[in-house]
């Protein structure tokens, strides 16, 4: 008997081997450059059919300039903006291949207390690592022009252009209306 997922259950299809070459999959024998999505040799992208989500690269670089724009401190893996920077190309392929295959795991995040306001207790803050806000920032690019339309015109909380002082004010607006 074989083992669930494996490719000699009897109702699951073949499937072509996949190779690591550079840092590069490539699956069936055809050579492709996931920079430029050219293929080579085979005549065909290999990627097509491998990739569950369809993530632009030009998404991710873009979701990078942000990231790096904004700065931030590094996460629990202690790597900077600097330090990610050294090796850019190869980490931005990660995110972007992880993400595309459906198989991005978030790393943990460092947590950071910073004492409150009023000087009673401390506040716990996360910092994700730099790769992590990279795909959060990717994710958001794809998921909030979806969810976006909708949201009530009420709701105020973790939304673009809205704060909780624009929610009061609307609020201000309005009692005076029925005063």
């Amino acid at each position: 008997m074989s083992k669930p997922g494996s490719n000699t259950d009897p109702g699951q299809a073949q499937r072509p081997p996949v190779y690591w070459l550079g840092g590069i999959r490539h699956e069936g024998g055809g050579l492709s450059s996931p920079i430029q999505g050219s293929t080579m040799n085979s005549g065909r992208n290999p990627l097509e059919k491998a990739r569950p989500f369809e993530i632009s690269q030009k998404v991710v670089v873009e979701a990078w300039k942000q990231v790096k724009a904004n700065q931030g401190a590094a996460g629990v893996d202690k790597q900077s903006i600097a330090e990610f920077k050294t090796n850019l190309r190869n980490n931005l392929y990660k995110i972007w291949n992880r993400m595309s295959s459906g198989s991005y795991m978030p790393p943990p995040v460092r947590t950071v207390s910073i004492p409150k306001k009023t000087g009673r207790g401390k506040r716990v803050l996360g910092v994700p690592s730099v790769s992590e806000r990279v795909a959060q920032t990717v994710w958001n690019c794809y998921f909030e022009p979806i969810v976006e339309p909708h949201f009530h015109e009420d709701s105020y909380g973790y939304r673009p252009g809205k704060s909780a002082l624009d929610a009061v004010e609307v609020t201000r607006r309005r009692c005076w209306k029925y005063d």
